[in-house]
Formats: structure tokens, C-alpha cells, sequence
């Protein structure tokens, strides 16, 4: 507060102190006629947070460009590892496909012998046999 009171009383005095060093001062701040000069207090408040957050904002689109690059390179590689574990399922259902006709075409060929009767045959006199066998020893 004090240094305010002061300021106010001396106001004069410090204006004459410092007016003479304005001629040091770059010539375009002084002259309002230059291209392309605008006194801050004039710009629209658009102009002017945009100005303040330009740098901000180029570091944090710098970072995330190269966050994307990161998890770009990092999708490259899963996707590469998919489509390996797809080769590799594709060859492993090719696989059971084979089998699965193998047993198909096995199944066909014991149907035709154990529907033509000499498998069942044989079958119901080595059991006719075991059984007359284990009954015998019982008695």
C-alpha cells in the first residue's frame, strides 16, 4: 500500500525520469504506424490466448504425434503377430480337416465289414467260447 501512495505522489517526477529513455526503445514499439503493429490491449481476446497458448500447444501436439507414431509401430507389430496365429490356426484346422476324413473314410470301410457279418461273427463265437469257458470253470 505504501509503495502505491508512493507512486502516486512521485508519478510526475518518475515520468520525467524515464521519458527520455523512450527514444532507446525499439522504434517499431513506439510507432503505431508500421504494418503489422497492434498495441496487446487492442487485440481481440481470441488473438490473444491464442498467442499465449501457441507454444503450449505445438509441444503438446509435438508429444502426441509422437505417442501416435509409438502406438502405430506398436499395432504394426500385434497385427503381424495376429495374422501369424492365424496362419498357424489355419494350418492346424487343415490338419484335423485331414484326419477327420481319415477316420470318416475308416469308419466307412469297418462299416462294410462289420455290416457283412464276419467281424460280428467272429466276435459272437470267440465270446460264445470265453463264456462257455468261464462257466465251466465256475462249476
Amino acid at each position: 500500500m505504501a509503495l502505491l501512495e508512493f507512486l502516486a505522489r512521485h508519478f510526475l517526477s518518475i515520468t520525467r525520469l524515464v521519458w527520455p529513455f523512450g527514444r532507446y526503445l525499439p522504434r517499431h514499439w513506439a510507432d503505431t504506424a508500421t504494418p503489422g503493429f497492434h498495441r496487446p490491449h487492442t487485440l481481440p481476446p481470441q488473438s490473444l490466448y491464442l498467442a499465449h497458448l501457441a507454444p503450449y500447444l505445438a509441444s503438446t501436439q509435438a508429444q502426441l504425434e509422437t505417442q501416435l507414431q509409438t502406438v502405430q509401430a506398436e499395432n504394426a507389430q500385434l497385427a503381424q503377430g495376429v495374422e501369424t496365429q492365424r496362419d498357424e490356426v489355419e494350418r492346424l484346422v487343415s490338419g484335423l480337416e485331414a484326419v477327420i476324413a481319415d477316420l470318416e473314410g475308416a469308419n466307412v470301410v469297418m462299416g462294410e465289414v462289420i455290416n457283412g457279418g464276419e467281424m460280428r461273427q467272429e466276435a459272437m463265437e470267440v465270446e460264445t467260447e470265453i463264456g462257455g469257458r468261464s462257466r465251466e470253470s465256475r462249476l
